[in-house]
C-alpha cells in the first residue's frame, strides 16, 4: 500500500505539494515540529536508528492555511 501512494505523489500529487509548498514559504510566520520515531524495516537503516518527520505550518491568521510534513 506503501508504494500506491508513493506511485500516487509521483504520478498525480508532486504538483499539489510544490504549489502548497510555495504558498507556507511566502508566509511571514511559520510553526514547525520535529518528531522522532523508530522504523523497523528501512533500506540501509538499522531497527534502532532514529528516523524524523517534520511538520510545517502556517500560522492560525493565514489567509490560505497550509500544513505539510517531509519524513527522513
Amino acid at each position: 500500500m506503501a508504494n500506491w501512494v508513493i506511485a500516487a505523489h509521483e504520478r498525480w500529487f508532486g504538483e499539489l505539494f510544490r504549489r502548497l509548498r510555495e504558498e507556507l514559504l511566502s508566509n511571514e510566520i511559520l510553526h514547525a515540529d520535529e518528531i522522532t520515531l523508530t522504523v523497523l524495516w528501512e533500506d540501509g537503516r538499522k531497527a534502532t536508528q532514529k528516523s524524523y518527520v517534520w511538520v510545517y505550518r502556517t500560522s492560525g491568521d493565514s489567509e490560505r492555511p497550509a500544513v505539510l510534513q517531509q519524513a527522513v
